[in-house]
């Protein structure tokens, strides 16, 4: 009975856990305090270093994971439905690893074509040119030395296997016996996404076809994190050291609170520090305003100032909610009647 007990719930837990860890750094920030929020980025960690193979991937998660990305109309979706694959002998390729065929068959003729290396080798030709032309085209003024450490960010095993697992790709990975450990490795998940695009390419009815829904996935599903690295390039112009109380003055006072919160980053060389700005008071609770990226805490949050600062209809939004419960400020110039004239305006209204 204790065995069923236990077994019960270590499945509610890791299912409860899987969840949590779907939710973006922000979203944590917001609804747990400092410690739960850091112990479950630490989590987090563990489980993008394959350290947690066991927790499960709700699909219906998939559909709902939330990033600081921000869907520019109502219909769009984060992440973007994975593009089908109709033909099954493909697709069951594509989740094929070599270890899969076992003894004498892994040297017989046509092997080539039930494992994925061919299609991860074609995937990865496809995925260096539409993630270096979606890079080259949105940063015009980056050299290419600039724009190679950007596609890194975007094609290397670890974000690859982020990526993938959004979809489940790594439970669907078929491995021979004694291999299956080895799903959790980003390298093996990776090659199973750039296996994923290549089939999406032979899968479509022309080359062109096929070339154009992998763009149009990649370009949706990058996003976020190509969000990310041009808040990060804005590091390129020089720190305000006044921004957090130009900030202050324009958003704070008596009545709110401004609160630097550490979001993401494992912090100094490890990753920087990436530092998001909240807002209680003026009638927002919790409002989340940017955030920013720094080599350290203090240099990140004066570029998460700088950010919302930058936000022109952000902060005409918040001095307006300001005005109205703060009143109109004093013109240039008035002052407060003072000594006799307030005995003078006093006598003047009873008059």
């Amino acid at each position: 009975m204790a065995d069923i007990v236990v077994s019960s719930a270590f499945d509610t837990l890791s299912n409860s856990l899987a969840t949590l860890l779907f939710y973006s750094d922000d979203a944590l920030s917001s609804a747990l305090n400092t410690k739960q929020a850091e112990f479950v980025r630490a989590l987090k960690a563990m489980k993008e270093d394959g350290e947690l193979p066991w927790l499960p991937v709700p699909s219906s998660m998939a559909a709902e994971a939330t990033t600081n990305f921000v869907p520019t109309t109502a219909a769009e979706k984060w992440p973007p439905e994975l593009p089908p694959i109709r033909n099954p002998q493909l697709k069951q390729q594509a989740f094929t690893h070599s270890s899969f065929i076992l003894g004498e068959s892994a040297s017989m003729p046509g092997v080539e074509n039930v494992h994925y290396e061919r299609l991860e080798f074609l995937g990865d030709a496809y995925l260096q040119s539409i993630s270096s032309h979606l890079l080259f085209t949105r940063f015009p003024k980056f050299r290419e030395g600039q724009l190679s450490e950007m596609r890194q960010q975007l094609v290397s095993n670890q974000p690859l296997a982020e990526f993938a697992r959004l979809y489940d790709m790594d439970n669907q990975i078929r491995q021979g016996r004694g291999q299956e450990v080895h799903k959790s490795q980003p390298k093996i998940v990776a090659d199973c996404f750039e296996a994923y695009i290549g089939a999406i390419v032979l899968d479509a009815d022309t080359i062109d076809e096929g070339v154009q829904m992998a763009r149009e996935w990649l370009k949706a599903l990058f996003e976020p994190k190509i969000q990310d690295m041009e808040l990060q390039r804005k590091t390129l112009v020089p720190v305000d050291k006044m921004a957090k109380q130009t900030l202050n003055a324009v958003a704070g006072g008596n009545r709110a609170k401004i609160e630097y919160r550490w979001t993401g980053g494992a912090g100094g060389n490890k990753g920087g520090f990436w530092v998001s700005v909240f807002l209680n008071g003026w009638g927002f609770e919790d409002k989340y305003l940017g955030k920013g990226w720094g080599s350290s805490k203090s240099d990140a949050e004066l570029r998460a100032a700088m950010n919302v600062l930058a936000d022109e209809e952000l902060c005409k939004e918040i001095k307006e909610a300001k005005s109205r419960i703060l009143g109109p400020r004093p013109t240039p110039g008035s002052r407060p009647p003072r000594g006799r004239e307030k005995k003078e305006v006093k006598a003047s209204s009873k008059i």
